[in-house]
């Protein structure tokens, strides 16, 4: 069961913090972070469903290190809101202000 706890821990690090690392990158230059900021929070978004279902679907299955199913099923779900507001307000405000 500690090769899926380790999975977890590198799709967290691979869906949460490698992409805002990279976000990070372009905050000189508007132009660049306008291109780059909604495939990188679509990214976010099914990286998280995918964290969310995996571990969903290991809590039902491993009664085992239930605790890091939990912890690992609340990121993805946290991660699922963020980012889900964040390409709300990206779509949204897209020509300007107002819908």
């Amino acid at each position: 069961m500690n090769k899926k706890i380790i999975i977890n821990f590198l799709l967290f690090v691979g869906v949460y913090i490698l992409p805002f690392v990279f976000l990070g990158l372009y905050k000189e230059s508007i132009i660049s972070i306008m291109k780059v900021q909604t495939p990188l929070y679509l990214f976010v978004l099914f990286g998280s469903i995918l964290i969310t279902y995996l571990n969903y679907k290991n809590k039902k299955r491993i009664e085992e290190y239930k605790i890091f199913w939990n912890i690992f099923f609340v990121i993805g779900i946290i991660g699922i809101i963020l980012s889900g507001v964040i390409l709300f307000l990206l779509f949204s405000f897209k020509n300007g202000i107002g819908f």
